[in-house]
């Protein structure tokens, strides 16, 4: 029997996807919730149902391109590894083990940083469901590495900055990027649809929403509204 069959990944697949798109789809609806609730506090209210819909189908896509990204990556690792194994001759499970043992310390370690950073993505492409039906601008779509929407938290591994919504003097409402306090000593370069940037500390307070505002600063942002 192959170990390393389409059925044995397959298996994989499903049962991660079990695990995982129950998490993701939670954390997106919560994130939902918490741009709803953000706008209420703006006098902005919406209907939660059509918002929740949106949060969950994109915990489905977002959840799939994830599994699709690890899968590639698990399998050719070990299945290198698994193939040449069973080309050795005289190799024993001992050594199998000992060679998988690298991978598997790795993918643990990997996905605590996963965990962290899906959290994060999932409450801010959850708010962004919310920010949508209300109608403000949300940000230009960028690769995060394993699918394309729209750009925010997390800009790197283990990232836990958030958004807000912010209206300017012009009545425009707007996104914002806001730095998580222990992330304002994040200077690793970054990219996002405005440029290279030096990490977390200087996406702070910067408008994320497409449009004229996009990637000034809020008081940059203020000012141009304000003098028209």
């Amino acid at each position: 029997m192959n170990p390393l069959s389409p059925e044995f990944w397959g298996a994989e697949r499903g049962t991660l996807l079990a695990v995982l798109l129950p998490a993701i789809e939670e954390i997106a609806i919560a994130g939902a919730n918490i741009g709803l609730d953000n706008l209420a506090q703006v006098g902005i209210t919406l209907d939660p149902e059509l918002t929740h819909a949106q949060a969950a189908r994109w915990a489905r896509e977002h959840t799939d391109a994830l599994l699709d990204r690890f899968n590639t990556v698990t399998q050719g690792s070990v299945g290198e590894i698994v193939q040449n194994w069973i080309a050795t001759p005289g190799a024993t499970r001992a050594d199998l083990e000992a060679r998988l043992l690298p991978i598997l310390n790795e993918n643990v370690a990997r996905a605590e940083s996963v965990g962290v950073t899906e959290v994060t993505r999932a409450m801010a492409q959850g708010e962004y469901q919310s920010y949508a039906e209300a109608g403000i601008a949300l940000p230009p779509m960028f690769s995060n590495g394993v699918d394309t929407a729209p750009f925010g938290p997390p800009a790197h591994p283990r990232c836990r900055c958030w958004t807000r919504v912010v209206r300017l003097p012009d009545n425009t409402w707007v996104t914002v990027w806001a730095t998580n306090r222990d992330e304002l000593v994040c200077q690793q370069k970054l990219k996002t649809p405005f440029g290279d940037v030096q990490g977390c500390k200087s996406l702070h307070n910067h408008v994320l929403s497409a449009g004229k505002y996009a990637g000034m600063t809020l008081t940059e942002a203020e000012r141009t509204a304000r003098n028209g």
